[in-house]
């Protein structure tokens, strides 16, 4: 690819069919063995902290199969990855349902007929369980127990639903790709609390040329770390300086040829209130100084060393 001319990345919004098909029929056979193994684990544990720690590792692990598919297949639509994660999020709900009334109904032997047929899985589910059962949940011993049957079997059915749907909002809009190694860019963040000539500068500043500007900037990684430092730092400013600003830095490069490194810097103004404190006054995803550039060959290098130096 030939960036000469090009200061901004571009998100493609590219994907290609046949990887994209292949790649979710395996999420959905992941997506199925998840479900079931979610409902197995969580009707055999009646315990309520247990259920929910359960349900939470249901929702983790199922936006990490959601993400793996995204990614292997090199899916950069957004539309495509919202269709897809809805997909296989559909699909383990819809296993963990098929398990739950094999556990109550049916052998092992008939889970696969089940599931073949979801007419009989959401006529069970309305003109039998609902109306009929009753779930026992205990709150922290079999001698507090919680009874959920009727309207609220309903409720928690439909939470339980939401539950699984969850991946749905870890899709992200924007996935920073490398043409040349048909690799996923490694995202990295950095802060730094900068006074106001800092960032006047950077917006000044020749698009993608930012290293000479930030070789005394002192750059913290983005963490606990940096949250119990901030009020250090920020009374290493004079009391005459009324504002200063948190810079954070989202640096994007590839792993693989670890070329053609992306930078957005988002900044977020702190000023002093009527103690003499300085604290956030504004902050915006939309507060860019730097919107996804290029950078030139000094930046580059200056930003993968940092990343070295503090990982």
């Amino acid at each position: 690819m030939n960036f000469v001319g090009i200061t901004q990345y571009h998100f493609s919004q590219k994907f290609k069919l046949v990887p994209v098909l292949a790649f979710t029929l395996i999420g959905i056979i992941i997506s199925i063995i998840a479900g079931a193994i979610y409902m197995v684990s969580s009707y055999y544990v009646s315990l309520m902290p247990l259920n929910i720690v359960i349900l939470f590792a249901m929702i983790y692990g199922l936006s990490k199969i959601c993400k793996w598919v995204r990614q292997s297949s090199n899916c950069r639509n957004y539309r495509v990855n919202i269709t897809i994660t809805i997909l296989l999020c559909l699909v383990a709900y819809y296993s963990n349902l098929v398990t739950f009334e094999t556990l109550f109904f049916y052998k092992w032997s008939e889970w696969g007929e089940l599931f073949k047929s979801p007419t009989d899985v959401y006529s069970i589910l309305l003109n039998d369980i609902i109306p009929n059962r009753m779930i026992k949940i205990s709150r922290y011993t079999n001698s507090s127990i919680i009874r959920i049957s009727g309207i609220w079997l309903v409720i928690f059915y439909i939470i339980e639903f939401f539950a699984f749907c969850l991946p749905v909002l870890s899709v992200e809009k924007e996935y920073h790709f490398c043409d040349e190694c048909r690799t996923w860019h490694q995202h990295h963040i950095f802060i730094a609390i900068v006074d106001e000539k800092i960032s006047t500068a950077i917006k000044q500043s020749p698009s993608g040329k930012y290293a000479n500007i930030l070789a005394n900037v002192e750059f913290y990684e983005n963490n606990a770390e940096f949250q119990t430092k901030k009020k250090e730092l920020f009374s290493r400013f004079p009391s005459d300086i009324d504002s200063v600003d948190i810079l954070i830095f989202h640096y994007y490069l590839c792993p693989k040829c670890q070329k053609n490194g992306v930078l957005t810097i988002v900044c977020q103004r702190c000023v002093r209130n009527e103690q003499g404190e300085l604290h956030v006054k504004e902050y915006s995803y939309d507060n860019h100084l730097v919107d996804n550039i290029y950078l030139d060959t000094s930046t580059e290098q200056f930003f993968t060393d940092l990343k070295n130096k503090i990982k």
